[in-house]
């Protein structure tokens, strides 16, 4: 599932799993497994320092080792603590979404992204700090700069052929830096592009994903974005038409 300014309902992603032994999933696939680590307190009962630290998780471990993840935007870093908090409570993994908005807010990505990525080093179970809706090339550069691993990159709003020869120009560049990238073909529910009842191709969308080498492609199967009441309607025939041709 994967928001700009305030955080709101996102699209829904059809993603790549990949094997456990192969080269992309041997190195982190761990860090999906981890446990809960327990927490020493100090004189006043609350935690304080944990005693041993989760590895830094992967978009494709986490994956793997869940069968659906929330996906979360955060602009302020007590926003971020809470959902990492809620995470742990529920002892399940989460994404931490940071949007280029959020990044406009905070003057830059360094401050924001750094933050969270300490917070998720920090977690008690697996943490991803994903990259969302990034519609500038620099922007992934600066994410992968910092450390962050997974990002989305949307080129939606250009024509097919400008889309797909960005995106699989970035997707490159986060492939050779060891990361994980989204994209987008058309634009999902709310967006401004769909009016109600266009969906994703099945055919268009396993052809960009070829072409592109992306590891998830957000998909328009009636999602929306900040709905204001329960309108959306999945179309679960669709989704398990692209999960059938192994889109990703």
């Amino acid at each position: 599932p994967h928001a700009r300014g305030t955080p709101d309902a996102a699209p829904l992603s059809l993603t790549r799993h990949p094997d456990p032994l192969s080269r992309e999933g041997s190195e982190t696939v761990a860090a999906g497994c981890s446990r809960r680590q327990k927490t020493t307190p100090h004189a006043e009962g609350r935690p304080d320092k944990r005693e041993t630290a989760v590895p830094l998780a992967d978009m494709p471990a986490l994956l793997a080792a869940h069968r659906a993840v929330g996906a979360f935007n955060f602009i302020t870093l007590e926003v971020a603590e809470a959902i990492v908090a809620g995470a742990e409570a529920a002892d399940s993994g989460v994404i931490l979404q940071l949007s280029q908005n959020a990044i406009a807010f905070h003057g830059g990505l360094a401050p924001a992204g750094t933050a969270a990525l300490r917070l998720a080093e920090g977690a008690r179970v697996p943490v991803v700090v994903h990259l969302d809706h990034a519609t500038e090339d620099g922007l992934v550069d600066e994410a992968l700069d910092v450390g962050i691993r997974s990002v989305m990159f949307d080129a939606a709003h250009l024509d097919d052929a400008e889309n797909l020869q960005r995106t699989a120009a970035v997707a490159a560049r986060v492939h050779a830096a060891g990361g994980w990238i989204e994209a987008e073909l058309g634009e999902i529910g709310g967006k401004g592009a769909h009016s109600p009842g266009v969906r994703t191709d099945v055919a268009e969308a396993a052809r960009f994903v070829d072409a592109t080498g992306v590891d998830a492609l957000a998909v328009a199967v009636g999602s929306e974005h900040a709905m204001r009441e329960r309108s959306a309607r999945l179309d679960e025939h669709l989704i398990a038409e692209l999960d059938r041709k192994s889109v990703v």
